[in-house]
């Protein structure tokens, strides 16, 4: 705007007041020097999206003005909700309550409108910043700042997508193997599961994966989403135990759950390659969470999971092992339980003696990973389970017995079963303990 001189004034002539003691007159002003100012702010405030001029507040154009610059505006959020013009500037975030997402304006709100974020807490939780609508930030949809002190800068270049100035990523100190929360849940007779919300390290230990809210999943081929289905490929199988996962895109930081048929001695892992929903949806990082088994009806087994022990609700209908163990060397035999990983296997076992009086009968339930050694009453190694009779009344001597053990499985789900004597003997899981990927 051009500067307006008093009527009948040269160029920058100034402005000056009457006096009528001295007779000096005033300066006449012209309409121009009134209304071109009042013009420019209007077009200032314009240029604010979502600023309607009024006489009622005199802030309006300091508040246009660090809207359209971004500069002056410093906003403290802790929580997810939809983020408004008047709050360009500087976006301070802490997550230390819980997950955080923040949804931008629409594009088209105000060209050029910016942003700066910048994360302050250093917990494990998420924080995410994403589109409204259908606007492209950059060519996605969403972006997170992981870890304390992450920071992103994002404009709005045209009517329908932001792009992103800079993004600058803390150094976020990965803790090995960790896991909280992530628990299995079932129900009887379903092809429902539920998972609770946690949080734990990928099997890599390079970034957090995190389940805001408890999900619950079926046994249909994966999508994304609560209540859809978790199989990462192929079709389910009965009778079978499976892997389950938290799993993570990490270009848009969603996560979910995926499960995948397990195998006798190969580590499970959903099936990320090929032509697999997971592939397709970008969902390249994941964590072991447990292990259940489908029954022969399709429905999962029911469990009660507390930490990392697992717990059968309904005994199995038949034993794991129910025989004469081998007593010059010990039978590797495959149990109920899970595949492809090492669990602490937890048994009922019973027998019984019916041998002469002073003629006791052991059995070893042996960790594969450790040596074979024949079970000896009393001395080293003791047997797992020792049977022995003093004395009789009468007739044949008998004793039966009943405990619970505990032995370590290898990633085929066998254990070691050795005995003293050709004495009959029952091993029956009723659940297991599972580090869960540690």
């Amino acid at each position: 705007m051009l500067y307006n001189p008093p009527l009948g004034g040269a160029a920058n002539d100034p402005y000056i007041d009457g006096n009528p003691l001295t007779g000096v007159e005033g300066s006449d002003v012209p309409a121009a020097a009134i209304e071109y100012p009042q013009r420019e702010i209007e077009a200032i405030l314009a240029a604010a999206a979502g600023l309607v001029p009024t006489n009622a507040d005199l802030t309006q154009t300091l508040q246009a003005l660090k809207q359209i610059t971004g500069c002056g505006n410093v906003t403290s959020l802790a929580a997810t909700g939809a983020l408004v013009a008047s709050q360009a500037g500087v976006i301070l975030i802490d997550a230390t309550a819980g997950n955080v997402i923040l949804t931008l304006p629409a594009a088209n709100t105000q060209l050029g409108l910016r942003y700066d974020f910048i994360r302050t807490d250093a917990t494990g939780n998420s924080v995410t910043v994403q589109r409204a609508g259908a606007d492209n930030i950059d060519t996605g949809t969403s972006f997170g700042l992981s870890g304390q002190g992450a920071s992103a800068g994002i404009s709005a270049t045209s009517a329908t997508r932001w792009r992103t100035r800079s993004a600058v990523a803390a150094a976020q100190t990965i803790l090995n193997g960790y896991i909280d929360g992530l628990t299995l849940s079932t129900s009887a007779a379903s092809n429902v599961f539920g998972v609770a919300a946690g949080i734990a390290a990928d099997h890599t230990n390079a970034d957090y994966l995190t389940l805001a809210a408890a999900v619950t999943k079926t046994t249909g081929a994966w999508t994304a989403g609560s209540g859809n289905g978790a199989l990462d490929t192929g079709a389910i199988t009965n009778n079978a135990w499976y892997a389950f996962f938290i799993v993570k895109n990490p270009t848009t930081k969603a996560t979910d759950i995926a499960i995948s048929k397990e195998v006798a001695g190969t580590t499970p892992a959903p099936a990320m390659g090929g032509g697999s929903a997971l592939n397709i949806a970008g969902f390249s990082e994941y964590r072991y969470i447990g292990s259940l088994m489908l029954d022969s009806g399709g429905h999962w087994v029911q469990i009660v999971q507390n930490g990392d022990e697992f717990t059968l609700v309904n005994q199995w209908a038949s034993s794991d092992f129910s025989g004469t163990p081998t007593t010059a060397n010990r039978t590797l035999t495959t149990m109920n339980l899970p595949l492809g990983v090492i669990v602490l296997g937890k048994f009922n076992v019973s027998t019984s003696n019916l041998q002469s009086v002073g003629v006791g009968s052991s059995y070893f339930l042996s960790d594969p990973a450790i040596a074979d050694a024949a079970p000896v009453n009393g001395s080293t190694p003791l047997a797992s389970i020792e049977v022995g009779i003093s004395a009789t009344t009468g007739g044949a001597p008998q004793v039966s017995v009943g405990m619970q053990s505990t032995c370590r499985t290898n990633t085929s789900a066998q254990i070691g079963i050795r005995g003293s004597i050709a004495q009959g003997l029952v091993v029956q899981s009723y659940g297991w303990v599972d580090t869960r990927g540690r």
